[in-house]
């Protein structure tokens, strides 16, 4: 086990800091998970097929987050957060849908314990007579609205082109989703919006199947809220809103035991 002491410096400089003599070259991806907090839970992501995990707009916009951070790599090509956020934005009209079809390394921690050492001077080294490889490939799939609570329940879909990020040599060659409108799985194009009207208000949970170019289907899923009561500030030619105002406003006051740490 190697344990990673942060104090005033960010997680992933303390990080490379440790592993700064440790190869880096069978991470082939260019990213590397362990070089952030994991609170996305990429690894075990829909790792059970019989409780599958349910994405939703926070959950997405912080893989998107993580795998950023994890890039070690600068010919690896993502767009800042920031960025993803304001291509959202610019289309008000549509519930976006984002995909992230990524594949991503992490150590293989049974070589780990094998392989890493620290010398006599505390640093951390490798074994380089174990020929075994440090690291996984891991392959993710992610899909959801890009929003998490809207105020009406005639809804447009969009999965947005600019919001479909893969880094793999399998393309997605057919996308169907089940809006939970009753209706089942339909067939969805990229840049083609879709109307959906919903019959009750309530949590929705969206289905998607992903087809890829090597015969690989992938499924994920995602919820979104319908609450036709919620009061919006907006005009209302812009529905899709999250509104955290007057009666739905947050408030709190966190004070650090230790501002300095």
């Amino acid at each position: 086990m190697v344990t990673v002491y942060v104090k005033a410096q960010t997680y992933t400089h303390a990080f490379d800091s440790v592993f700064a003599h440790i190869s880096r070259a069978d991470a082939t991806t260019g990213i590397l998970y362990e070089r952030v907090l994991p609170f996305g839970n990429l690894t075990q992501y829909n790792s059970q097929e019989c409780m599958p995990d349910t994405s939703n707009h926070t959950h997405f916009l912080r893989a998107y987050y993580e795998l950023c951070h994890a890039t070690f790599n600068p010919n690896v090509s993502l767009i800042s957060r920031d960025s993803l956020i304001k291509i959202v934005d610019s289309s008000p009209e549509s519930v976006q849908i984002g995909l992230l079809h990524f594949n991503f390394n992490t150590f293989d921690t049974s070589v780990l314990s094998q392989k890493l050492y620290y010398d006599s001077d505390s640093v951390l080294r490798e074994d380089i007579s174990i020929t075994a490889s440090l690291y996984r490939l891991n392959t993710l799939f992610i899909a959801s609205p890009l929003i998490q609570i809207v105020n009406t329940s005639n809804i447009t879909y969009v999965v947005n082109n600019n919001l479909y990020f893969d880094n793999t040599s399998n393309q997605i060659i057919g996308l169907y989703i089940d809006f939970d409108d009753g209706l089942g799985y339909q067939s969805v194009q990229m840049n083609k919006k879709v109307n959906i009207v919903y019959p009750t208000d309530g949590v929705k949970i969206l289905r998607f199947m992903a087809v890829m170019t090597n015969s690989v289907t992938y499924y994920a899923y995602a919820n979104i809220e319908i609450n036709t009561h919620l009061r919006s500030e907006r005009s209302t030619d812009y529905p899709y809103v999250e509104d955290f105002v007057n009666d739905n406003a947050i408030e709190s006051v966190i004070t650090p035991s230790n501002p300095y740490e």
